[in-house]
């Protein structure tokens, strides 16, 4: 059996003549591409490769490749990491996005990959992880977080830095949110209804006297902005005098732990009030100066924390008879003010464009849509705003007796015509400001939603297809 030498010579011509070159093979027996002896002559290659052989150094070295550990040093941070400035120089990230980033990658991501090679990390490995911290009690939501972080790295050393033949995570998904197959459907159902407040607890929260609920003034405004408006915790705190207007406000900034700064989608918008409600921020203002609304003392160079703001929630809570472990049970805070408005003007069948206008949930369309607020394009909502927060009786327009309530009706695929529940008061019932609103059968709210949601994919993919040069 004839024995394979440690190399072979060929030669190859150039156009300063012949040179020979030499092939190795690897430890599998699989033949590397060849590599210049620089030589012309074949016993002068012949020496030269058998110098690299004593020497150990006839096998060429291969880049190394690092371990995911080494590969993230640096990651997440302006200065070091080569994804960041690539990406800030196109679109800014933010300082708290980079903060989570690094957090979720020192906290759920290294722990389980820092000593792996980048290069031997499987789609089989990155699942088993992610079903790991579901596991350790974490919730889905910050499993797709980190999968998210992580993805985008692994995309980047696929992508640009070349240092993995492929991406392991084309093959993987993320954690969904549907419920499981043996989750009791009553449950569920009981669950989805809990996770905002109902319109008895809000009438509760915000009764004529605020002091019965309240410990300051302040406190009781600013969580009838958010009813009503749905604004972010940060976008109220940031709020400022000049942007109290006549008959809305202008969402331009917010305040947060890292300043004063644009808001989330870092694009301005512009919200309707309700006179009560704007004649609040008035008083504020007049008592607190032009700057900041809602502040310990007047002209104060920043407002009240949000720490100070979540407590008070709760404690409110508390006051009108909802624990804390209920609180905790149902999920219910500051944000929930959001979804609260979100479903509220659903059920009253504002359209997806407003709802998304008013809630800063925007798609390029409605951006363009609504660049220039036009307040008598949003006389509904406003409506229906003044009806939630209105304390004068006699502004309310008279409503049918209870006899003459009609009844959700009936559509096709299940759907429910709900366009008339917001509209029907018993006239026993004309004093109360929110009891139109407890005509609503809050248990359709998800399925509404849902139906909503659809049909604006509908539209959206429908819009995409007719458009020319669309993909």
């Amino acid at each position: 059996m004839r024995v394979r030498e440690s190399y072979s010579l060929y030669q190859r011509k150039t156009p300063a003549g012949v040179v020979f070159y030499y092939q190795v093979y690897d430890e599998n027996g699989k033949r590397l591409c060849g590599h210049s002896t620089g030589k012309t002559t074949k016993t002068a290659a012949r020496e030269f490769c058998n110098q690299l052989l004593k020497a150990g150094k006839l096998m060429p070295e291969k880049e190394k490749k690092p371990t995911f550990g080494e590969f993230a040093q640096g990651w997440w941070d302006f200065e070091t990491c080569r994804y960041t400035k690539s990406r800030n120089a196109r679109n800014a990230l933010t300082q708290r996005y980079l903060d989570t980033a690094n957090y979720t990658l020192k906290q759920y991501i290294l722990p389980y990959f820092e000593k792996a090679r980048v290069d031997l990390i499987t789609d089989t490995m990155i699942d088993n992880w992610l079903i790991s911290l579901l596991d350790k009690g974490f919730k889905k939501n910050t499993a797709n977080t980190a999968f998210n972080i992580f993805r985008t790295m692994f995309t980047y050393a696929h992508r640009k830095l070349r240092l993995i033949p492929s991406n392991p995570f084309d093959v993987v998904q993320k954690l969904g949110s549907a419920k499981k197959e043996d989750e009791d459907e009553d449950d569920t159902e009981e669950q989805e209804a809990m996770t905002i407040l109902t319109p008895e607890e809000v009438k509760l929260l915000f009764p004529e006297n605020w002091e019965d609920v309240w410990t300051k003034k302040f406190y009781y405004v600013l969580n009838k902005l958010a009813a009503c408006t749905g604004m972010r915790l940060g976008e109220m705190l940031g709020l400022k005098a000049k942007y109290v207007c006549d008959g809305y406000v202008y969402v331009r900034k917010q305040f947060d732990n890292y300043g004063y700064r644009n808001v989330k989608t870092k694009k301005p918008r512009y919200i309707p009030i309700p006179k009560g409600v704007e004649d609040d921020l008035r008083e504020l203002i007049a008592k607190n100066g032009d700057g900041f609304v809602f502040v310990w003392r007047p002209n104060a160079p920043k407002p009240v924390s949000r720490a100070c703001v979540t407590i008070e929630y709760h404690r409110a809570l508390e006051k009108i008879g909802i624990a804390r472990d209920v609180q905790t049970k149902r999920g219910l805070h500051m944000h929930s003010w959001r979804h609260f408005f979100n479903t509220f003007l659903l059920m009253a069948n504002i359209s997806d464009d407003k709802v998304m206008a008013l809630t800063g949930h925007t798609t390029q369309a409605m951006r363009k849509h609504y660049t220039h607020f036009d307040g008598s394009k949003f006389t509904d909502v406003k409506a229906l705003q003044e009806k939630m927060m209105d304390q004068n009786p006699a502004t309310l327009e008279p409503a049918p007796t209870p006899a003459q309530i009609p009844e959700p009706l009936s559509a096709p695929g299940g759907a429910v015509n709900i366009q008339m529940l917001n509209v029907v008061v018993p006239s026993s019932e004309t004093g109360d400001p929110m009891a139109w609103l407890e005509r609503v059968d809050f248990s359709i709210i998800a399925d509404v939603v849902n139906g909503k949601r659809r049909e604006r994919d509908v539209t959206e993919n429908s819009a995409a297809i007719h458009t020319p040069g669309a993909v």
